[in-house]
């Protein structure tokens, strides 16, 4: 009986092998990312160091600087024609690639990908801090069941719970400012998820993350 070998491949491991193609040669994602870490030819790093800022979140909960305008610019100043021209062709295949080669050779990719970290920590803080919240929800709600005390019990032994009393009003205030944080922690980290996932999924920075 004759074996015959599968030689069939998955697509996927196709596109893999050959992810991109610049200046008539094809690299793999390896290939890719061991050529974007070399430093050489049209991979060679800018000679110019400024000080980027990549996505940030401002006093007003709002996230700027990720438009790439500035180092768009940068790299235009002081890239060789020749990156500037693969830039232009890797961007024709890969939005993703383009954008890493671009981060990559102005020096700014580090930078991004802190950032990115930044807000990755402060959603997970924020996540840990509406917990709390719930938690001391849940406290004071237990607080305010012990210590409602029934007037029988008030009348007999005044002097043992009058100490104890608590002012129900300031517990609502406390509860509704409690609820009122947790809304706009809510608000916010919904605000980061969002902006995360679309940075990662449509704008093409998937390598950040």
């Amino acid at each position: 009986m004759i074996k015959h070998r599968n030689n069939f491949k998955h697509p996927r491991n196709n596109l893999d092998e050959m992810s991109i193609s610049i200046a008539g040669k094809r690299y793999s994602d390896r290939e890719w990312k061991e050529a974007l870490q070399s430093n050489e030819g049209l991979f060679a790093k800018l000679k110019v160091s400024p000080s980027y800022a990549g996505p940030q979140l401002t006093k007003d909960l709002e996230i700027t600087g990720d438009v790439l305008a500035f180092e768009r610019s940068i790299f235009e100043k002081y890239a060789s024609q020749f990156q500037v021209n693969v830039f232009d062709e890797i961007r024709k295949q890969s939005e993703e690639k383009a954008n890493e080669y671009l981060l990559t050779i102005c020096g700014a990719i580090d930078k991004w990908k802190q950032d990115v970290k930044v807000l990755q920590d402060f959603l997970a803080a924020l996540k840990e801090e509406k917990k709390e919240l719930r938690n001391e929800e849940k406290t004071v709600h237990k607080a305010e069941i012990i210590f409602h005390i029934p007037d029988v019990l008030r009348r007999r032994m005044p002097e043992v719970f009058a100490k104890l009393e608590l002012d129900v009003g300031n517990i609502e205030v406390f509860l509704h400012d409690l609820k009122n944080a947790e809304e706009k922690i809510e608000f916010l980290e919904k605000r980061i998820n969002i902006y995360l996932a679309d940075l990662k999924k449509n704008r093409h920075f998937g390598f950040l993350f």
